[in-house]
């Protein structure tokens, strides 16, 4: 068979682009859009963190129709089309100054890459069948593709925004909706060659999620913490009048940690049979945090950068790993749905929330310190999943 002849490295490197787009930059580059649109558009904290809210809720409306969409339209044809759904409702960002129409577009924009990120998430998964010793790194590459949609939109954004007046956001959005499509067209070409195969009806079963409620209520802390500081850590910036190039280097520094976190990660990952891995990455994120509160110079904006693009994607891999560890393969991509459904709760509260206590205290400050906090308690329950007695028999899927 042709798939023979592609590793599941080399086919999952292809697929890391789907994360580049749904979360580099359909989700993350937001906050480097938004002070130019807070100023454009004269939007409050609270506003500002709703429009990534409606981001967030689109996220879980995404989650919970995926798993019927892979069923009926297919785990590979519903991955290239939801990619290229996102690019379109990214450019179609750009079209508008109308609030709530951007609401509308990023809410739609959240959606579709919700169901991009499951898909190729289900199929990595499914790859990982093919080489199980190198799990984590397999789940780590795809996810941590992000990072790339990071470095991409850090190397075009904040330079854009620096020479040019704060309406010119609109065009950094059609540039990143065009990026998006190209990087669709390469990734629709790779994930045809992992030929995925769907679980027969008959042996599809309803993931036991029971057997993983500490690391699901870990992840659950962890998207609403972590996302106060990806929403608002440009803006905390901005206010201490960083300039653009230390704006530039902060965001490359973090969307590189997210693609060496793959490889910082990839072996804990594999091993571990219980909460260790993930809680580990998650106190790299609360550390990442919580930093910028010391300071604001750059060694200490690096060294946060650092710790929370180490962990933050590879916080995905090490719970998909975990499904993989505890579940059936029949299960996997149905419980990948749920994890992110989770996730996308907890996302949805979080920047209304943080945004909401930093215009009551007039403070971006307090944003990241909740961020911080609720992500070490996170750590701490994700320290409580214990191996399961009677772990699922590992049967390699059709990859």
């Amino acid at each position: 068979m042709a798939v023979r002849r592609f590793s599941p490295i080399s086919i999952v490197i292809g697929l890391s682009f789907g994360p580049a787009v749904a979360q580099g930059m359909a989700r993350f580059a937001y906050a480097l859009l938004l002070p130019a649109m807070q100023a454009d558009l004269t939007l409050s904290y609270a506003r500002a963190g709703a429009l990534n809210t409606s981001n967030a809720i689109g996220y879980f409306l995404g989650a919970v129709a995926s798993a019927h969409l892979m069923r009926t339209i297919g785990v590979v044809r519903i991955f290239g089309l939801s990619m290229v759904l996102t690019a379109i409702f990214l450019i179609l960002s750009g079209c508008t100054g109308d609030y709530n129409l951007l609401f509308a577009l990023r809410l739609l924009a959240g959606t579709s890459s919700a169901i991009t990120f499951i898909a190729g998430g289900a199929i990595a998964t499914a790859l990982t069948g093919r080489d199980p010793a190198r799990t984590g790194l397999i789940l780590g590459i795809y996810y941590g593709g992000a990072g790339l949609g990071i470095l991409a939109s850090g190397a075009l954004i904040p330079v854009w925004l620096s020479t040019h007046p704060p309406s010119a956001w609109r065009d950094a959005w059609i540039a990143l909706g065009i990026l998006s499509l190209l990087a669709s067209v390469a990734t629709i070409l790779v994930a045809a060659r992992a030929e995925y195969k769907t679980a027969p009806s008959s042996v599809r079963a309803k993931p036991r999620l029971q057997l993983l409620k500490p690391a699901l209520v870990a992840h659950f802390l962890f998207a609403f913490g972590y996302i106060g500081y990806m929403t608002f850590i440009i803006a905390y910036l901005r206010g201490f009048e960083r300039s653009v190039y230390e704006v530039v280097s902060f965001w490359m520094i973090l969307g590189g940690a997210v693609i060496v976190g793959a490889f910082v990660w990839g072996r804990f990952i594999s091993v571990s049979r219980n909460g260790a891995a993930l809680s580990t990455i998650l106190l790299f994120v609360a550390v990442g945090s919580f930093v910028p509160l010391i300071s604001t110079d750059f060694a200490y904006l690096g060294a946060s950068a650092i710790l929370f693009g180490l962990g933050f994607l590879s916080e995905i891999a090490a719970i998909t790993a975990l499904i993989r560890v505890f579940l059936a393969p029949p299960e996997w991509p149905e419980a990948i749905a749920v994890s992110v459904t989770v996730f996308s709760v907890g996302q949805s509260i979080g920047p209304v929330a943080t945004g909401w206590l930093s215009d009551r205290y007039g403070s971006l400050a307090v944003a990241l310190g909740i961020s911080a906090g609720v992500v070490f308690v996170g750590a701490i329950i994700a320290r409580m999943q214990r191996p399961h007695a009677q772990h699922a028999t590992l049967v390699t899927p059709s990859a």
